[in-house]
């Protein structure tokens, strides 16, 4: 993969996830609400994660080799992305205990398992279609949108900080 189809990925299955995330919310609290990167309709973990597998799960040769690598990373990022926003937000977005093999609860075992599941099946049924979908793409193109996108995040990121920090004066 290139930088730039990496790139493509980790937007596509940002947004992906944040369509996923938001359809399971609004079926939870019979609402909408916006799970997204501060305004933008993304969940950057699931991009993340997405690229990491589909780089990751070409190079292992076993079974349980692929599905403990989906599950330790789909788990660590969860982990990972909940410690951040619980950082710089000082709210909890979600429980990502509840979600992730590392809380050692029977519960949180099965549900990591699960969302693992949710992951194999991006990667084996959905990423081959993405994966022919970028490559129709002219370069050029996907670097506009790869470009615009990323300056759309600092625009949206700056000023969220200004409304927060006006906000809170």
């Amino acid at each position: 993969y290139t930088y730039w189809e990496l790139a493509m990925c980790l937007i596509i299955y940002s947004f992906i996830g944040w369509i996923v995330e938001v359809a399971l919310v609004a079926i939870k609290e019979r609402k909408f609400c916006n799970r997204g990167l501060l305004n933008m309709p993304f969940c950057i973990a699931y991009g993340i994660t997405m690229d990491i597998l589909i780089v990751l799960i070409p190079t292992i040769k076993s079974l349980l080799g692929i599905m403990l690598t989906v599950w330790v990373v789909s788990s660590g990022v969860n982990v990972i992305a909940g410690f951040v926003v619980k950082r710089f937000t000082h709210s909890q977005i979600w429980d990502e205990e509840k979600a992730s093999l590392f809380s050692g609860r029977e519960f949180s075992i099965l549900l990591s398992m699960v969302i693992a599941g949710g992951y194999l099946m991006g990667v084996l049924l959905l990423h081959p279609v993405v994966y022919i979908a970028i490559h129709m793409i002219p370069v050029i193109v996907a670097k506009v949108i790869v470009i615009t996108v990323a300056i759309l995040a600092v625009v949206d990121f700056i000023t969220t900080c200004l409304v927060v920090r006006k906000a809170s004066s």
